[in-house]
């Protein structure tokens, strides 16, 4: 599914929209290939009611915390020129909180 970005930004604002669809499957399957436990209902509880359900090491939920962050935060960017800054950005949004934030490895 190919989105304008004018399209997904409209989405984006519009109450009961496509695009919590879209968030939901696209951040559940970027996050199972990186191995989280969260199923794709504990996803959407997240997103819907701000609740975590299950058994989840803390890395794994505040990366599905972050990563529900930097979701909307891409889409509000996409208009600008991918860089090393903007992708270091990303990086550290995703990490925040972490182990690896906790190390200095987050944006790095």
């Amino acid at each position: 599914m190919i989105f304008i970005t004018e399209v997904l930004k409209y989405l984006k604002d519009t109450p009961n929209s496509a695009y919590e669809s879209v968030k939901t499957e696209f951040l559940y399957h970027s996050n199972k290939l990186e191995g989280s436990t969260f199923t794709k209902e504990n996803l959407e509880k997240n997103l819907q009611e701000n609740i975590i359900e299950g058994s989840h090491k803390i890395d794994d939920v505040y990366e599905t915390i972050n990563s529900t962050q930097l979701f909307d935060f891409v889409v509000d960017t996409l208009e600008e020129p991918l860089s090393k800054r903007i992708m270091l950005e990303f990086h550290r949004m995703l990490k925040d909180k972490t182990f690896d934030h906790e190390r200095s490895f987050a944006g790095c």
